[in-house]
Formats: C-alpha cells, sequence, structure tokens
C-alpha cells in the first residue's frame, strides 16, 4: 500500500539524488547567506562568490549554520544514509530549507520507498523461516 503512492510517478535512484546535491546545497548556502535587504550589487556578488566554493571539511558538533548542516547531509548522503539527511535538514534555517524543499521531497519519496521494500523483505523473509501450524506427515 505505501508503494502505491510512487506507482505512477516513481521516484529516483539514490545515486540521482546524490548527484544532485551540489546544486542544491549550493542554492541553501547562498539563500541563508544572502541578506534579505540585498541590493542589486549584493547579488551581484553573490553570484560571483558561487563561481567558487570554499566550504569547511570539518565542523564542530554542536554546529547549527547551515553550512554545518548542509556538510552532515552530503556524509549521510555518501554513505546513503537518507533517514538522517532528513533529520539533518530539519534543523536547516526556514530561508535555506525552502531553497531545498523540492529536491528533500525527492529524497523523502525515496526514503518512504526504500523503508517500504525492506519492510516487505523481512515480512516475506519472516514467513518463509516459519513454521507451519502443523507438520505434514510423511
Amino acid at each position: 500500500k505505501p508503494l502505491e503512492r510512487y506507482m505512477r510517478e516513481g521516484v529516483p535512484a539514490t545515486a540521482e539524488i546524490a548527484k544532485s546535491f551540489r546544486k542544491v546545497s549550493n542554492a541553501v548556502l547562498d539563500a541563508e547567506a544572502e541578506p534579505a535587504d540585498a541590493s542589486l550589487v549584493d547579488r551581484l556578488l553573490s553570484g560571483a562568490r558561487s563561481i567558487v566554493r570554499v566550504r569547511k571539511a570539518g565542523h564542530d558538533a554542536a554546529d547549527a549554520s547551515a553550512e554545518a548542516v548542509v556538510g552532515r547531509m552530503e556524509a549521510a548522503l555518501k554513505e546513503g544514509r537518507l533517514g538522517e539527511v532528513l533529520e539533518q535538514s530539519k534543523k536547516l534555517p526556514p530561508k535555506a530549507a525552502l531553497a531545498a524543499d523540492d529536491w528533500l521531497k525527492k529524497v523523502e519519496a525515496r526514503h518512504a520507498v526504500d523503508r517500504s521494500v525492506a519492510d516487505i523483505e523481512a515480512a516475506l523473509k519472516s514467513s518463509l523461516g516459519a513454521r507451519p501450524a502443523t507438520e505434514p506427515k510423511r
């Protein structure tokens, strides 16, 4: 039943989600960095900064900055831990989270499908390993 929702549309593969993360992470960081009252010059400078990206490699566990959250999301994504990606995304500031909204919906869909398939697989394995109520006579 949970898979019916994605039957027609399908869901992107984890590799496709990972491949699109760089663009999303840049949009998240740009959204957070741009002030609400940005002038035309500020926006032009922001665009120029997007040509070359320099990000800190390691962040303190208590660091709640958008850059730190994006770094933790990226690490979890590289290891295929989509649930953790989603948990970390909840820590993004609202403006930054909005920039990742469409991408996060794809992650949620993939994660839901993966969980459902794992549940089905576990149920099948359990039913195959279960003993019948009465043993057939030989």
